[in-house]
């Protein structure tokens, strides 16, 4: 049975002298021995395995999918590592994980497993990892964040049958939560927004943008019709399951449906009394009681709400 460690390896060459086919009586003489040391080494995991582009600054980050809170239901994908022999991509897909657990804020930094009730994690190259619903979204109706966004992890990786061939790596997990990472951007980057003289921002110009997909923040686009799907950022990337999602404008913080972003718009400037934030067909109007002379200008804010009642905030300065 092999095992990690030193060994001696010993060959012999021999001879069998007697009459042929009178193998019972037959004499076996030596005719030479070798002692060979063999060195058994596992090689190291970074050796093995690589991180997938997934990783950032050393931490493995990945976003909530397949969301519903009518089930309880929450997933990540866990696929933290590749190959890059072609003959290990296979052994990649059959890592494992032998931990996924968080520090519990509201009950002392107690660690918790972080995995719904008997979830399998033997193999995190080809499936998702159930998350525990309400250890996830315990107090997000009242903080409108997730319970924990970071997870201590140890992958495992055995080869075939041999349990002495073993190897683990501990590594850090960030989750982001289903709209997290949305950006409102004015000309294609983030940087302050030109207020017009008839006080709106361009909402061909002010976009919210996701994953390389974006909306126009005006009215006609997919945060007010449901049907301008050309311009709706895909929902497959946001924990949803049909590839679409639709925007609705609420009046207050309220938590979404599913295949859904609720948000809220306001504005704030000192120029105005009462300053509020409208979409019309040309972009974000801003109004209230005064005038927004040259030169002066404000903040324009948007609150979105996913279905967990998580909360996602983007605002940009707009001059006049």
């Amino acid at each position: 049975k092999a095992t990690v460690g030193e060994h001696l390896l010993s060959i012999s060459l021999y001879r069998d002298n007697g009459i042929y086919g009178d193998y019972d009586n037959a004499v076996r003489e030596t005719i030479t021995k070798v002692n060979i040391p063999v060195h058994v080494q596992l090689p190291e995991w970074d050796e093995l395995f690589q991180t997938t582009p997934a990783w950032k600054d050393g931490v493995f980050v990945t976003r909530l999918i397949n969301v519903n809170p009518n089930t309880r239901n929450a997933e990540i994908s866990m696929n933290a590592f590749t190959a890059e022999k072609t003959d290990w991509k296979d052994e990649a897909l059959k890592i494992g994980l032998t931990k996924l657990t968080f520090n519990d804020k509201f009950n002392g930094n107690n660690e918790t497993p972080a995995a719904a009730a008997g979830e399998d994690m033997a193999n995190i190259g080809t499936s998702t990892i159930v998350l525990d619903y309400d250890e996830l979204t315990g107090h997000t109706n009242t903080t409108h964040e997730l319970d924990y966004n970071t997870m201590s992890a140890t992958a495992v990786y055995q080869y075939d049958v041999y349990k002495n061939f073993k190897r683990t790596k501990d590594f850090t997990v960030n989750i982001m939560s289903i709209f997290e990472g949305a950006q409102l951007q004015y000309d294609g980057k983030v940087q302050n927004a030109v207020l017009s003289a008839d006080d709106i921002i361009d909402g061909d110009k002010l976009k919210l943008v996701l994953n390389g997909k974006s909306v126009k923040m005006k009215d006609g686009s997919s945060l007010t019709d449901a049907n301008a799907k050309a311009e709706c950022i895909v929902g497959g990337t946001l924990g949803y399951g049909d590839g679409t999602i639709s925007f609705n404008e609420v009046p207050s913080p309220t938590a979404a449906d599913i295949n859904s972003i609720n948000f809220v718009q306001t504005a704030q400037t000192n120029s105005l009394v009462n300053p509020e934030a409208e979409l019309t067909d040309k972009g974000v109007k801003i109004s209230g009681t005064g005038i927004i002379n040259s030169g002066e200008g404000g903040t324009y804010t948007v609150e979105f709400y996913d279905c967990m009642n998580v909360k996602t905030t983007q605002n940009v300065k707009f001059t006049k």
